[in-house]
């Protein structure tokens, strides 16, 4: 099994946000060094990573990504050889549930995250109809609230009203998104990707605010806020599903919620699942170290 340093021409559109060609342009601009791998198994394309490299350590989030039909055994002598690369540790957070990464030598350290995978293949009266009927009152609610809805390219801004305000509300919760200046980075790297959905009333400042950022045939919900009379106006189920409604109409296929935490974030879990999104387990984390 080969491991050989690629360009993105032929990368998977189905792989996550953090194994896209957007994510890696974005690090890349600012100074962390990227590598996109290839596993080839003679002319067979087994998978693909996108490798993060900080001195002697590794990281690949959310891959590697697999190709379609891709064997145990093929997918076992991948990661055998990623693991090679490193002159000291491999980090893995893996996708899927998976038994290749301990057959090739990975050892756990923590079970997977549950994420949340709304499809948007179907179409917009489709989608609708998969609705929970609370989350579908909620959006009817926000429809007939009067609010202006805007879509427009994010500004490469970290200080943007909407990073801003996020930053703020993790530390309030308690949780970490991407800093300010990656999600700049991303806007400035990836011209047409980064999507911000605005709720207003009049002429006022915003009251909720939503960024999407597109890979491939994928989408992922990056950020969000919403002020007091947005959450009572139910500003948010109609800024997501305006945001559904428009990626679904230019053909991409998944909208990844996030990670869904029904323990530490119960109201967040029901909000992301009413849309009838698919609860899915990721492979956890593994870590390897180099054998020569």
């Amino acid at each position: 099994m080969q491991v050989l340093s690629t360009g993105f021409d032929g990368w998977p559109a189905q792989a996550p946000c953090a194994q896209s060609p957007g994510l890696a342009r974005a690090l890349a601009a600012l100074g962390t060094e990227v590598a996109p791998l290839a596993f080839r198994d003679g002319a067979r394309t087994v998978g693909h990573a996108l490798v993060i490299r900080r001195g002697p350590r590794q990281l690949v989030s959310r891959g590697p990504v697999w190709a379609v039909g891709s064997g145990a055994g093929e997918r076992r002598a991948a990661l055998g050889a990623l693991r090679r690369t490193a002159p000291g540790l491999t980090v893995m957070n893996a996708e899927g549930d998976d038994p290749a990464p301990r057959r090739a030598g990975f050892l756990r350290l923590l079970t997977g995250a549950t994420v949340a995978d709304w499809a948007l293949e179907a179409g917009a009266e489709a989608m609708r109809e998969g609705l929970h009927q609370k989350w579908r009152n909620r959006l009817k609610a926000g429809e007939a609230a009067g609010w202006t809805v805007t879509r427009r390219p994010m500004p490469a801004d970290p200080g943007h009203w909407l990073l801003t305000r996020d930053a703020g509300q993790a530390q309030a919760r308690g949780y970490r998104g991407w800093p300010p200046g990656l999600v700049a980075a991303w806007a400035r790297a990836n011209p047409g990707t980064a999507w911000l959905w605005t709720a207003t009333q009049g002429r006022g400042d915003p009251a909720a605010g939503v960024l999407v950022l597109r890979h491939g045939e994928r989408a992922t919900w990056q950020t969000a806020w919403a002020g007091e009379a947005a959450r009572a106006g139910h500003a948010m189920p109609l800024l997501l599903w305006r945001a559904a409604e428009w990626l679904a109409g230019q053909g991409v296929r998944s909208l990844d919620l996030g990670t869904v935490d029904t323990v530490q974030a119960p109201g967040l879990a029901r909000f992301k699942l009413g849309t009838g999104a698919a609860a899915r387990r990721l492979g956890g984390t593994w870590a390897g170290v180099r054998v020569w």
